[in-house]
């Protein structure tokens, strides 16, 4: 099923509410060692990862569109190296400026990479009512958690950004 497409507030709040789930499930499970990707269609970048990064890195994420185009065009420039100095704010204006419009995949899944690997906690997390279990693989064979979809994390806010 297909999710409708997020704004850049949306998009925010999804990151917010996945970025909380996490720190819940740190408290739960002191062993753990992730953090959280954007995935969509094979491609991932991760959740905290620079909006510029993670739109050069993965389009995809957004829906194609007149304003995905230029912000393509305008990622064809360099980034400056120090984004408070004066180009880099005038870079970050022209930058937001451009982001306003772009809206992204509300079906990108919000999942959990290991910084090591404990199959014993990976298949507790499998179980875990924290976790999507309709997303997430339920076999040994997998070490992929999906803790939810980002339309989902992104919920209560309407398509103008206004809290519901």
């Amino acid at each position: 099923m297909n999710s409708r497409p997020l704004n850049r507030t949306q998009l925010e709040v999804g990151k917010t509410a996945a970025n909380d789930l996490l720190s819940q499930l740190s408290e739960k499970y002191p062993t753990l060692r992730g953090y959280l990707v954007l995935c969509w269609r094979g491609e991932q970048a991760e959740l905290d990862s620079a909006h510029h990064e993670v739109l050069k890195k993965v389009p995809s994420l957004i829906v194609p569109s007149e304003s995905r185009t230029q912000m393509e065009m305008f990622l064809r420039n360099p980034v400056p190296k120090d984004l408070h100095s004066e180009e880099g704010r005038k870079w970050q204006k022209r930058f937001d400026s451009h982001a306003e419009g772009l809206r992204f995949e509300g079906a990108i899944q919000v999942e959990l990479r290991f910084k090591q690997l404990d199959y014993e906690l990976i298949w507790t997390l499998q179980g875990e009512e924290l976790v999507d279990q309709d997303l997430t693989p339920q076999t040994k064979a997998s070490i992929r958690i999906v803790l939810g979809k980002l339309s989902t994390f992104a919920r209560g806010i309407d398509g103008d950004g206004v809290v519901l």
